[in-house]
């Protein structure tokens, strides 16, 4: 019985576990199933993301190798319906079962390209086919396929299928191509085929897959101006800046650093134009920011200066009105495609990078030492009329260092800079996922100190980026994103402040006297930026920026081609200041000798107290989108199209307060002040919203033929009721020549050669807002007897009281939408598989009712701003052109050269301004330059005085106070007076008009170079005449009568020689080298074993050496006291695992 029963238990047991077994191995999905077939074969599967869903298989899979894999996979996807082909070894796609009867496998003595398990329909000679990236084995749409020499072709769908619903007689091969790839060849066996496309090495950084809007295309189906780059070339540059990073990388799009000051370092960016007040549109992970900003600044949403250019996928850059009329008004002056990384199909894959930067001015003034000080102190005294500032007896105690604390040797930038201004960036991320789920998850912090201090700058970012596939026809993505920022910079101006005052100070002045008091200057406002940068307080500025987004997308089975889209995003961001000003002390000797303190104290010689201001903001932003797509291939016909509403809407508000005479330094909070000695409070809030319907039709015909169309009608509360909606449409169109036939058979040496032609209309909102049609109205203030504000206001029983009073702008109820109408034609061409590439585009846009003020046009007793009214016109016309060479020498040597050149110019057509007016007048601006100025132009110096007496009036006096070495300017008008009307107009002021790029590099085994030169012409720049104080090494070379030949005037007093003119140069062109990056990645060998799969050092250059004939500035700092553009080295390691 205890037998029987021990046998029933051990029989129930098993039955049991095959039960259990039977159950499990019934449930296994095919993705696990085809898992375990990788571990036990090592083996490898492509297929499409619709594919697999909810198949499933009963099938074992051995553990060991007992059956063929063809065997097994025979069992597990026979059943499902699906069928696997060959591509290479141990490489197999996964393609369902074609309608129809289906052959019988061969033999087994075929080849592996026929025992793929499907074959043709051998009646109805049908063919289908299946293309892969060979590398991610993702699907690849849109890729040319044709049947040689016959020349029949059809494109594959979303899924990578291409499907021939008759074989034509004759063929003998097929040629399976796509811009990027490597084109193959593979013999027509009449099996059903399928392959793996390898990307074009010489190409590898191309963005093959394009943002354009509310959509992706493939690039050889764009047909408008369209630029992309990868995050290889936009990590060239070592920056945490992504908009510094962008400079020079795209035809047309134009950058201008405005600062070096960290936190305040990011680059103005804008499209084919050269007026930064019409900034690009910028859209992130296909969210378009509210507000058309690109220069961050701890407001509003987070821009391109606030992601991780590590993060960041690809950036395109939409130019023309066919590609950016979709988005309306808002991408009327170009649209900046921000996309950050995702997660693909595989295992989980780390990335870690670490770098450390050190930084410095690329070009500064070179002070010169206090005993020439003193002597050019001197000239310039005697040269202006009067007695020398120091004696000899003072010049020889300056000259042998006698006396320190009266004449001192001060190296102001030595003292109150570092020599580098350090910074460290790293970032961690994970991606990876299967047929359901993908995610990128990433970490960021950033830190850079300034030339005044460490840590002024500290960034912290968060990425997580979750697409999911629900079922077969659901997909969803949720996006999270957190940005916190942190700038600690000095009161009163901060780093910029510090270092215009460190050129400000003369050599001669003393930081600290011998006896350890810090020093005031002798002369001028009392400050020593030493103790200010020090001593001061602090002003700190924080961001909070958290954006989320959520979207889906559904594929309606009962339309085929058909989806609906919905999305969903939201920005919740703060920001906040809090600037504690602390009083210190700076001392001057009196006539006695006593040192006192001249800063720091009050009248009655009582220490001042702090203070503190403060302040809070927070915005909201919502973005919503809702609408339906289609695209559908018909044989050779392709048919696309989305309709989508949206929404967009920001509210938001500020607070701020201060409080003076803090009772102590130690306590920097807002009660600590004396509330009853000065108290301010202020607070605001502004809301916004926009909506929009949008269309766009897209049709194509063999990969040969483009036609795109596109509208979007939108309401902007910047407008008026009755006058709020405008439409935007355009169309594009290409031709890929080389596609056709007659080329197609006979050159075979041409890639590509496509014509491209665009036309459209955006809107442009310059001038529109509330305060352009509503009165605006204030409320007056009485905030004590001083208050310059207690006017607005009525007195009661003797009693003040506060109202309302109006503005001084009058509105105009009628104001309407400004429209730009743009046109744009080009031409892509590569040759003999990308060796010689090339592409050009011209353009030209015109801006129309544009608002402006009309201030000129009415009498001064008007008693009010004129209101602004659509009469504004303009135009911008341009070029870019693009070429490129690539190529591979041997096995391990490649390389590439690219170069780039655009020139743009914004022309003002309509001002507003009076008709009539002379060139000379700086109120005339109609058919100048957006950037215009007017200034004299210099003949040289003045060498005698016979030759000061026979020239036209120059200083008003018949040149009684000109002497030799003054600057001589031109009597252009020949009237005998140098005066206003003698002026030139320049009008490439500010921005430059051309700029040109030379990239270059190449690799060979585990290095590679890559070098970027960075160039702008056709630039005026005034900064020439700056001087400051502390004389530098340029007024070494000034005019003598010993040295008549000399590039500064004679040093003195002399008003005329103040005058903008170009004899200090306006030339202000320059090329620098842009970026530089040396890799060197470890072999395979050295690092598998340790579960490495790359480990790659770097060592990195931005702004590495400058040619132009701006000599003490960097060429692109506009004012030259100011922390400009730097310098920076960079050495990093990047570990992927």
């Amino acid at each position: 019985m205890q037998k029987f029963s021990l046998k029933f238990c051990v029989l129930a047991l098993t039955m049991l576990a095959s039960l259990v077994t039977y159950a499990q191995q019934k449930a296994l999905p095919v993705t696990e199933a085809l898992e375990q077939i990788t571990r036990t074969y090592g083996t490898k599967f492509v297929y499409g993301a619709d594919v697999l869903i909810n198949k499933k298989t009963a099938t074992a899979i051995p553990g060991t190798k007992t059956l063929p894999v063809e065997e097994v996979l025979k069992q597990v996807l026979y059943p499902n319906n699906l069928l696997f082909v060959y591509v290479s070894s141990n490489t197999y796609m996964i393609i369902d079962r074609p309608a129809g009867p289906v052959k019988k496998v061969l033999s087994e003595t075929s080849t592996p390209q026929e025992t793929v398990g499907a074959t043709t329909d051998a009646a109805n000679k049908t063919l289908i086919g299946y293309v892969a990236d060979a590398g991610s084995k993702e699907p690849l749409p849109g890729v040319t396929v044709r049947l040689m020499p016959v020349g029949t072709g059809a494109v594959t769908d979303q899924s990578g299928r291409v499907f021939f619903p008759h074989v034509p007689a004759g063929t003998q091969y097929i040629v399976i191509s796509m811009v990027g790839y490597v084109q193959r060849q593979e013999p027509f066996t009449g099996n059903n085929f399928g392959v793996a496309l390898e990307q074009n090495t010489k190409t590898l950084d191309e963005v093959n897959v394009v943002e354009v809007g509310y959509g992706t295309k493939r690039k050889e189906a764009i047909t408008s101006a369209v630029s992309s780059v990868g995050n290889k070339t936009i990590t060239q540059m070592p920056t945490p800046i992504l908009s510094n990073a962008l400079i020079g990388t795209v035809p047309g799009l134009f950058g201008k650093q405005m600062s070096g000051v960290p936190g305040r370092d990011q680059s103005r960016m804008i499209v084919r134009g050269s007026d930064f007040t019409k900034t690009a549109l910028i859209v992130i992970d296909g969210v378009p920011l509210n507000e058309n900003s690109n220069t961050g600044g701890m407001s509003g949403q987070a821009s391109l200066g606030d992601l991780d250019p590590a993060d960041i996928e690809s950036v395109t850059v939409l130019k023309d009105a066919g590609a950016t009329a979709i988005y309306g008004s808002r991408g009327g002056n170009g649209v900046i495609l921000v996309t950050t990384k995702r997660g693909k199909q595989g295992v989980p894959k780390f990335s870690f990078l670490a770098n450390s930067t050190w930084s410095q001015p690329t070009q500064q003034p070179k002070f010169v030492g206090s005993f020439q000080q003193a002597l050019l102190e001197n000239e310039y005294a005697v040269n202006s009329g009067k007695i020398p500032v120091y004696t000899d007896a003072q010049l020889d105690t300056i000259r042998l260092g006698l006396n320190p604390d009266k004449f001192a040797n001060t190296d102001w930038l030595k003292e109150g800079t570092l020599k580098f201004a350090k910074g460290q960036n790293y970032n961690l991320n994970v991606s990876g996922g299967n047929t359901g789920v993908k995610y990128y998850v990433s970490g960021g912090y950033n830190n850079q100190g300034s030339l005044i201090k460490n840590d002024a700058y500290k960034r912290y970012t968060v990425i997580s980026n979750v697409d999911a596939r629900l079922n077969k026809n659901l997909t969803m993505g949720l996006d999270m994103r957190y940005v916190y920022e942190n700038v600690n910079d000095v009161p009163a101006g901060g780093a910029n402040n510090i270092l215009n005052n460190l050129y400000q100070l003369s050599p001669l002045q003393p930081v600290y006297f011998s006896n350890g008091l810090p020093a005031a200057n002798y002369t001028g406002s009392v400050m020593n930026p030493i103790l200010m940068a020090n001593q001061s307080g602090y002003a700190r500025n924080y961001a909070n920026y958290l954006n989320a987004k959520f979207k889906m997308d559904y594929s309606i089975p009962w339309v085929k081609g058909l989806g609906a889209h919905a999305m969903a995003s939201f920005d919740r961001n703060n920001y906040g200041s809090k600037t504690f000003t602390v009083p210190y002390k700076l001392y001057r000797a009196n006539a006695a000798g006593v040192y006192i303190p001249v800063m720091g104290v009050d009248s009655k010689g009582a220490d001042l107290k702090p203070s503190l201001t403060q302040a809070t903001s927070r915005n909201n932003y919502t973005n919503m989108e809702l609408g339906l797509n289609y695209n559908r291939s018909f044989g050779l016909h392709n048919l696309s199209g989305i309709l989508l509403y949206t929404l967009n809407s920001s509210y938001s508000e500020s607070l701020s307060g201060g409080r003076s005479s803090l009772f102590t330094p130690s306590v920097d909070q807002l009660f600590a002040g004396d509330a009853s000695a000065s108290l301010t409070n202020s607070g605001s809030a502004q809301e916004f919203g926009r909506v929009s319907y949008i269309g766009r039709l897209g049709y194509s015909w063999n990969a040969r033929y483009y036609l795109d169309a596109s509208f979007r009608t939108e309401a902007s509360v910047n407008y008026p009721e009755g006058h709020r909606w405008g439409t935007f449409p355009s169309i594009s169109a290409s031709w890929r020549i080389s596609e056709e036939n007659f080329l197609k058979g006979n050159a075979s040496w041409l890639d590509e050669l496509k014509l491209r032609a665009s036309y459209g209309m955006a809107g442009d909102e310059t001038g529109a807002g509330y305060s352009s049609y509503l009165y605006n109205f204030s409320v007056g203030q009485n905030s004590g007897p001083a208050s310059s504000t207690g006017k607005y206001g009525y007195i009661f029983n003797g009693s003040y009281v506060p109202s309302i009073y109006p503005g001084s702008l009058a509105p105009n109820t009628n104001i309407t939408w400004g429209t730009i109408k743009s046109f744009n034609a080009g031409l892509n061409v590569s040759i003999l598989k990308g060796l010689f590439a090339a592409s050009f585009d011209v353009y030209r846009k015109n801006n129309i009712n544009v608002l402006i003020s009309s201030a000129n046009n009415v009498p001064l007793t008007f008693g009010a701003t004129a209101p602004r009214v659509n009469l504004g016109r303009s135009h911008t016309s341009g070029y870019e052109l693009k070429l490129s060479h690539t190529n591979s020498i041997g096995k391990n040597f490649n390389y590439y050269v690219t170069a780039v050149a655009a020139h743009t110019k914004t022309i003002i057509d309509f001002s507003g301004e009076q008709s009539g007016l002379p060139a000379w007048d700086e109120r005339q601006q109609n058919g100048w330059g957006v950037n215009n100025t007017r200034i004299y132009h210099a003949l040289g110096l003045f060498q005698t005085r016979e030759e000061i007496n026979n020239w036209a009036d120059q200083d008003g006096r018949k040149n009684a106070t000109i002497n030799p070495g003054d600057i001589k300017y031109a009597d252009l008008n020949g009237d005998g007076v140098i005066d206003q009307k003698d002026v030139i107009v320049k009008d490439n002021t500010a921005m430059p008009l051309f700029n040109y790029t030379l990239s270059l590099g190449g690799s060979w085994k585990q290095f590679e170079l890559d070098l970027t030169f960075q160039g702008v012409g056709d630039y005026t720049t005034l900064i020439g005449s700056k001087r400051w104080t502390n004389y530098d090494t340029r007024q070494l070379d000034r005019w003598t009568p010993d040295n008549p030949n000399a590039s500064w005037p004679k040093l003195g007093s002399i008003a005329s020689d103040s005058r903008n003119s170009d004899f200090y140069g306006l030339n202000g062109n320059y090329l620098r080298l842009r970026s530089a990056r040396l890799s060197y990645s470890l072999a395979p060998v050295w690092i598998k074993h340790i579960g490495f799969d790359a480990v790659t050092i770097n060592l990195q250059g931005g702004n590495l050496f400058v040619i132009s004939k701006v000599k003490f500035t960097d060429p692109e700092n506009d004012n030259p006291s100011f922390y400009g553009a730097q310098k920076t080295y960079s050495v990093g390691l990047n570990v992927k695992f």
